[in-house]
């Protein structure tokens, strides 16, 4: 995270909050510069991923300590992430049973891409990842009510999202990070507290881009530099998102660039080839009806290739625009980094030698 931007942190903390972060995933930690603006940061170094069983208690003594402050409080739980190591109560609620016989000893790290599972072991999947959710949803009900227990309920805006969701064979594969599919670019987006609309739901299609700016007006500061500045409240939803990743599995080809349209009703693929050689009659293209079809299974491009063509050209002003205000000195991940993205399972060394994203 480049220092060129403002954070939601650094505005807050500029505004007299008290700021503190607790974070589960070892790659969201200071030294890649999301410590920015924090006065506490607490990350596990190393390569392993926190689970809310350790996270979440010293989260609640810092409310404790700080419940007579204005606060921003920032949290990262990844019980849903593997491995999954879902809370017995949760579990055994769920009747989450033993896994299958042919479950693999590193859990769903070792489930094959290129083999479709056994019913028993998709089953167990589903039920294990359900399990995970509702233990990191057990844990954040213990947050909100340690502000409750405190007196803060009516004074505290909690918000409640996510990075992004995960493919459980849907579409072929399991996992995130490898296409756009909606089971990985849609994510819960929840606000309660005073100010907020009580029991209301926005229909549109709106970026998690646009929180922080929604939360800074709402605390009486700014971000600033922001080209759109969007107030999720004030503002007309803006309609469209556009999400993308440089890690896709398009076919037989690996490590593609992918990028995704949502506007109104429709979402729009684009796998983007070489664009000095490639035929603009020939993109490589899919159109869904996300309203009509969730589960995105007909391909709309054959017979609406001119509306996925338009955006094709929305993404490309999007993605050049998003080029120009790019951060210099913006730095990869080093050798360091990669060997804790290998560690953690972000990324697998591929048959030919080099590294794929899992």
């Amino acid at each position: 995270l480049s220092e060129h931007f403002v954070t939601l942190a650094e505005a807050l903390q500029r505004s007299g909050y008290t700021t503190a972060g607790f974070s589960g995933n070892p790659i969201v930690e200071p030294s890649r510069g999301f410590g920015q603006g924090f006065e506490r940061f607490d990350v596990e170094a190393g390569a392993r991923f926190v689970k809310s069983d350790e996270l979440v208690p010293p989260v609640l003594d810092w409310i404790d300590d700080h419940s007579d402050l204005r606060f921003f409080l920032y949290v990262q739980m990844v019980d849903p992430h593997t491995p999954h190591t879902p809370h017995p109560v949760e579990a055994k609620r769920l009747e989450l049973t033993n896994p299958p016989s042919d479950w693999p000893e590193r859990g769903m790290n070792g489930i094959r891409q290129d083999v479709a599972p056994s019913e028993a072991t998709l089953s167990y999947i589903h039920a294990l990842y359900d399990a995970s959710v509702a233990t990191g949803d057990r844990w954040f009900g213990e947050i909100v009510a340690r502000l409750e227990a405190n007196g803060l309920e009516d004074r505290t805006i909690v918000v409640f999202t996510s990075d992004h969701g995960e493919e459980l064979f849907d579409h072929g594969r399991l996992g995130h990070g490898h296409d756009v599919w909606a089971e990985l670019v849609r994510a819960p987006l929840i606000l309660a507290g005073p100010s907020i609309p009580v029991g209301e739901t926005f229909d549109g299609v709106v970026s998690n881009r646009h929180l922080a700016t929604t939360l800074a007006r709402i605390a009486g500061t700014s971000l600033g530099g922001y080209e759109t500045k969007v107030d999720l409240f004030l503002d007309p939803l803006p309609g469209e998102a556009w999400f993308a990743t440089s890690k896709g599995v398009w076919g037989e080809l690996h490590r593609e660039e992918i990028h995704g349209l949502r506007s109104d009703a429709f979402t729009t693929h684009w796998h983007l080839t070489d664009e000095e050689h490639s035929d603009p009659a020939r993109e490589d293209l899919r159109l869904f009806d996300v309203l009509a079809q969730p589960d995105q299974t007909s391909d709309l491009v054959t017979v609406r290739g001119e509306d996925a063509r338009r955006s094709i050209e929305t993404v490309r002003e999007l993605r050049e625009r998003a080029k120009e205000i790019r951060p210099e000195l913006v730095l990869g991940a080093g050798s360091a980094g990669m060997n804790t993205l290998r560690a953690i399972g972000y990324v697998n060394a591929n048959k030919d030698g080099g590294e794929d994203d899992e």
